[in-house]
């Protein structure tokens, strides 16, 4: 069975994936969906990328050089500001810090939520990231 690895440690994350995902199939083979936690991998990733592509190839490059065989996806997400010369900010998965008051500080300036993805297998990595780009 092959295995799709997300680099993640969020369970509210995954469980929205495995809902996306349910019953995805490669070949006619079901695909085993984990997070890195339940992978067996246990990795401190350093994200200083300038982007979040940069941030989310990152990721997945990382994680795929310690599970080889296995498909590793990863993403990053956050703010970008252009009044703050595209700053990146975070934005959090918490429900509780993604209320509308966090981001009401930015009101009076243009900015985009930017939702990153990279898709790797070791020694093999998707260049060809996908890129949301969302204005408030």
């Amino acid at each position: 069975m092959s295995r799709i690895i997300f680099a993640t440690g969020n369970q509210n994350k995954m469980r929205e994936i495995r809902e996306i995902m349910q019953g995805f199939q490669v070949d006619g083979e079901n695909v085993e969906i984990l997070s890195m936690k339940e992978a067996g991998v246990y990795a401190e990733i350093v994200e200083d990328g300038k982007t979040f592509a940069e941030n989310a190839a990152i990721k997945a490059k990382a994680i795929a050089a310690l599970t080889p065989g296995d498909f590793v996806m990863a993403d990053d997400s956050g703010l970008e500001i252009d009044a703050l010369n595209k700053v990146m900010l975070p934005i959090w998965h918490h429900p509780e810090k993604r209320k509308k008051e966090s981001v009401s500080m930015f009101s009076d300036f243009s900015f985009y939520c930017i939702h990153c993805f990279a898709f790797c297998r070791y020694c093999w990595y998707s260049s060809q990231l996908s890129q949301m780009k969302h204005p408030f």
